[in-house]
């Protein structure tokens, strides 16, 4: 699951200074390092795994639900660090829709 992570986040920031801390304790940092610092922390392995899944439902969930925290600046800062590198998200949001609507046909299909 870590190098999902890697590879989501890794490609997604590329301004910022964002480190995500693993429920095992381990520490990933993405961005090129410019403004303020800003740290998430996932308390638990299912969280971690849904935001990966469905970052654009379940990272507002998990927030709400306090298994998603953030240790080093606010809300806002971690906003705006995502916020700033949204021309990514349009290359890497492709791939993941085409899966979701794969597993969603699975899902519902009618033998």
């Amino acid at each position: 699951m870590y190098w999902l992570l890697q590879a989501f986040a890794g490609r997604f920031i590329r301004r910022g200074n964002l480190r995500i801390t693993t429920p095992d304790g381990r520490c990933f940092t993405f961005g090129d390092g410019t403004g303020k610092p800003v740290a998430l922390r996932f308390t638990t392995r299912a969280a971690l795994r849904e935001v990966l899944l469905d970052p654009e439902l379940k990272f507002g969930e998990a927030y709400m639900d306090g298994t998603l925290v953030v240790d080093e600046g606010s809300i806002a800062e971690v906003l705006h660090v995502v916020c700033q590198n949204d021309a990514e998200a349009k290359r890497w949001s492709r791939p993941l829709y085409l899966l979701r609507y794969l597993k969603r046909r699975w899902q519902q299909r009618n033998p």
